[in-house]
């Protein structure tokens, strides 16, 4: 029966899409919120910028991780997330940014 098959690839097809909006949402819907790289902390025994989560932990990215492209701060203890805003060519190297952090500068010969 042609009509009957028609329905079913019809179903099938609308069943896929709905799955892929589904998909998309559950992963990409967004992050808890945007923050300027320089209002994030630098945290010296983590050697990761970070930044307060609601749920009583940290948001964290290394330099490294922002110097490769990534802007998205993950929390450990929780599935939120926050995108980081930042510009990469203005990335300190991490020898600035620790000197940055603790008030004192190194030479560098």
């Amino acid at each position: 029966d042609h009509s009957s098959r028609e329905e079913e690839e019809e179903e099938e097809r609308e069943a896929q899409s709905s799955s892929s909006i589904h998909i998309r949402i559950m992963t990409g819907g967004g992050s808890y919120d945007e923050v300027d790289l320089e209002d994030m902390d630098w945290n010296e025994s983590l050697k990761e910028f970070t930044y307060s989560c609601p749920c009583g932990d940290i948001f964290r990215i290394t330099l490294e991780e922002l110097k490769d492209g990534e802007e998205i701060a993950r929390c450990p203890s929780c599935s939120l997330v926050l995108t980081v805003i930042y510009d990469p060519d203005e990335l300190p190297s991490i020898t600035n940014v620790e000197a940055a952090t603790s008030g004192t500068t190194e030479e560098i010969a």
